[in-house]
């Protein structure tokens, strides 16, 4: 029988393929979702709390930024507290992404099919986020 770590490991790989599938044609990768996701909760974030959300090192994040800056996805602003901080904000075009989102996420749980009611679902994602949070703060 398989482990909890392999089962992990293949949904986070086989999950990744299937992104990279879905984005191919959407003028977004992954990761420029995925930093988008967090934007789409919290617009305003500055790079540095992406960094932290997304437990990537400072300079992925501001790369990953100019390429949406220069999409037109994404408005670089100093902090008017503190001008060497950058707040990340939302164009317009970027809700566009949000539906591709949406898209993206319905077809994979389609995939999925768990056959779960609405509640263990979101019992299933609240668990999951608590893992993540816990992996944050456990592993540098």
């Amino acid at each position: 029988m398989d482990t909890m770590e392999q089962n992990f490991s293949l949904i986070c790989r086989k999950f990744t393929k299937f992104l990279n599938s879905e984005l191919k044609n959407a003028g977004i990768t992954p990761a420029e979702l995925s930093y988008l996701s967090y934007l789409l909760e919290q617009n305003g974030m500055t790079q540095d709390e992406l960094a932290k959300a997304s437990c990537v090192d400072k300079a992925a994040v501001t790369r990953v930024m100019q390429t949406l800056e220069k999409k037109g996805v994404v408005e670089r602003r100093a902090d008017e507290a503190d001008k060497r901080a950058n707040r990340i904000y939302l164009t317009d075009k970027a809700y566009h992404y949000a539906d591709v989102r949406k898209e993206v996420r319905q077809k994979w749980l389609r995939i999925i099919d768990v056959q779960m009611s609405q509640q263990e679902m979101q019992q299933l994602e609240q668990h999951v986020e608590e893992i993540a949070e816990k992996v944050k703060k456990a592993v540098p």
